[in-house]
């Protein structure tokens, strides 16, 4: 017994203070070459892409021979009034084209096992759309949701949790800074929080001073103290898409309902 304590006694604060982190990089699907580049980093990442963005389709087939995560980045209206990608969620949207615009992102990345917003300070600080948006999340494939709280007032996460649709929301921005000293600093921050908390989720673009930093950061990570894991397995180790299409509590309008290829 003795023996046992001084051992326990020599292990490292690490191995005490293990955690688990995701990274998932937003915006894939503009830039083909840095898309690329992002996808031959190592580990677990998990990529976001804009469902209509020109490299998506490509971009995404190559994620999934590579055996990454693949989420889907849906735009949604801001606070300044930014110009939206196509596939933007606004506020004046009523409930069928709320959800015929949700349906074809969807369709666009159908390997996505997820959602996280692209923008979105205003909408996502309104419980209507977010209802609208949890209602066909739920119905797609049972897909999670991040909350990328690109505004702290934002509501996401409750109205998610009443919708009954797994979600987590976002630490740590690696990349508003896009210089390699800041991303730097952003990442360890990410690494403090998993290790305090048991897990963290950090957000970063397809940046080339991103990538560098990444790769750095990643072939160095201290694996005995924080683990880089799929962000799904923030929410459960073992979860795996359901398709509920087949339900008859689907929210979908029914013009919207019937455009969808059958399961």
């Amino acid at each position: 017994m003795l023996l046992l304590t001084l051992f326990i006694g020599l292990l490292p604060l690490a191995a005490w203070s293990a955690g688990r982190m995701a990274i998932i990089i937003d915006d894939m699907g503009y830039s083909l070459r840095n898309g690329k580049a992002m996808l031959e980093l190592p580990g677990e990442i998990t990529y976001s892409f804009l469902p209509h963005a020109p490299y998506t389709p490509q971009l995404v087939q190559l994620a999934e021979r590579r055996n990454k995560e693949i989420m889907v980045h849906l735009p949604m209206q801001d606070l300044t009034g930014k110009e939206l990608d196509p596939g933007g969620l606004t506020l004046n949207m009523g409930r069928q084209d709320f959800f015929r615009t949700l349906l074809d992102s969807l369709d666009a990345v159908p390997q996505a096992v997820g959602a996280n917003n692209h923008m979105g300070s205003l909408l996502t600080r309104h419980a209507g759309p977010m209802h609208w948006l949890m209602l066909g999340l739920k119905s797609y494939g049972d897909l999670f949701f991040i909350d990328s709280l690109t505004h702290n007032q934002s509501i996401a996460l409750d109205i998610a949790q009443e919708a009954q649709v797994d979600s987590l929301a976002r630490d740590v921005f690696l990349d508003h800074q896009r210089n390699p000293a800041s991303i730097g600093r952003q990442f360890d921050q990410l690494l403090r929080i998993a290790q305090q908390r048991g897990q963290a989720i950090g957000i970063g673009h397809p940046y080339p001073e991103t990538i560098t930093v990444l790769r750095q950061k990643l072939a160095n990570l201290p694996q005995s103290a924080v683990s880089l894991v799929k962000a799904s397995h923030l929410l459960d180790p073992n979860r795996e898409r359901t398709p509920l299409w087949h339900a008859s509590s689907s929210p979908w309008p029914q013009a919207v309902k019937n455009s969808k290829p059958s399961p």
